[in-house]
């Protein structure tokens, strides 16, 4: 495999030398290839695959800019995308992702958890509860794959917080094989395997997926960078993602002793999927819907006295404009009895900002493009 030179300023040493293997190019040389996107675009609307069936995504909630794009970053293996907690990748509905083995792999950065229930990557949507399968933060807000087989989803070993949300960049690799579900940090295994005997359910989900998202009734939208996710037929075994740290391999590769398993913040477990309309059942620990703003435009002009209208059905709560999510308020104004906010943006400068619900980090915030043109 060709390997390119990339830049590992804030990333691990074992998780830099993991971005450069997974940076070259993998159609002709992994076998399995489903799709991958590198986010090495250096603008436009489209997340390009590389891999052998063309599932291109797209930025955002349109083929236009719009507050769902998430921002293209320089880093890592040249590029990468930074999610805000209202953004996507929206993928092609392709019957390809319909996998009944499978390797799920990512390459994240944030510097703390995302929160819990947050998607890395979703296939599928089945109301408020789960999709066919997805590699999300799960409860405990470390990381996990979980599948679904209509009935019950099943969640592997959950990473803890401090091993992968720690500002530096992580490659996270979940595989299933049909019989039990496994996950990777930088190579190394989290916890013990989670059986899982069943076949995945793709008739009672929808066919959507998506990067950084769940496109079900519920608002899990990831925050933090990603530079790259792949998706592989198959169940890729250990040796496939213990890359070995420049000078200093990791213990999978010294003599015949297997490497110790990063301890786990919760073991793998089985959930009941409820009611038919993928409602969750009270006993399950499921995320309830989260409230979602929506402006009443998404682009002002820079520099101009405008008004802009904050709708998200909550009533007396602050809505804040932001040029980041923790920066000096902008504008900021209450909700009213109809949980709509009025915000004067005086001047505003050039760039984006985000408008979110102070005190409520439950309620997704809304990008706001301000150029000209």
């Amino acid at each position: 495999m060709t390997t390119r030179a990339i830049r590992c300023r804030t990333a691990s040493a074992l998780a830099c030398a993991a971005l450069a293997v997974m940076a070259g190019p993998a159609h002709a040389d992994t076998p399995g290839l489903v799709a991958q996107w590198r986010f090495d675009e250096p603008d436009g609307q489209s997340a390009l695959d590389d891999g052998p069936f063309g599932l291109t995504g797209q930025l955002g909630a349109s083929a236009e800019p719009d507050a769902a794009d998430p921002v293209r970053i320089a880093d890592a293996s040249g590029g990468a995308l930074h999610f805000d907690g209202g953004e996507l990748v929206r993928l092609p509905e392709s019957s390809r992702l319909e996998l009944q083995a499978m390797t799920i792999q990512a390459v994240v950065r944030a510097p703390e958890s995302p929160g819990a229930w947050r998607y890395v990557l979703s296939r599928g949507a089945r109301g408020c509860f789960a999709g066919s399968y997805g590699l999300y933060t799960a409860a405990a807000g470390g990381i996990a794959l979980y599948v679904f087989d209509g009935r019950r989803y099943v969640v592997s070993a959950v990473a803890r917080i401090q091993d992968v949300w720690d500002g530096r960049w992580h490659q996270i690799a979940g595989t299933f094989d049909g019989s039990a579900l496994r996950l990777y940090v930088d190579g190394r295994p989290v916890g013990a395997p989670m059986a899982a005997p069943l076949r995945v359910d793709y008739s009672t989900t929808s066919q959507s997926a998506a990067i950084g998202s769940y496109l079900g009734r519920c608002s899990l939208s990831y925050r933090g960078d990603l530079d790259l996710v792949r998706v592989t037929a198959g169940a890729l075994g250990p040796d496939a993602f213990a890359t070995p740290a420049p000078g200093e391999p990791p213990a999978a590769q010294t003599g015949d002793a297997p490497v110790a398993p990063l301890p786990a913040a919760a073991q793998g477990t089985t959930l009941d999927a409820g009611d038919p309309d993928g409602t969750a059942p009270a006993t399950a620990p499921g995320p309830r819907p989260a409230c979602v703003i929506r402006l009443s435009r998404t682009r002002v002009s820079p520099h101009r006295r405008t008004v802009v209208r904050a709708r998200l059905g909550v009533r007396r709560v602050t809505v804040v404009a932001r040029r980041t999510r923790r920066g000096k308020a902008i504008a900021k104004a209450r909700t009213s009895a109809a949980g709509v906010a009025r915000l004067v943006l005086r001047r505003p400068p050039s760039g984006s900002l985000t408008i979110s619900v102070a005190g409520q980090p439950s309620c997704t915030p809304a990008r706001l493009q301000v150029r000209s043109g």
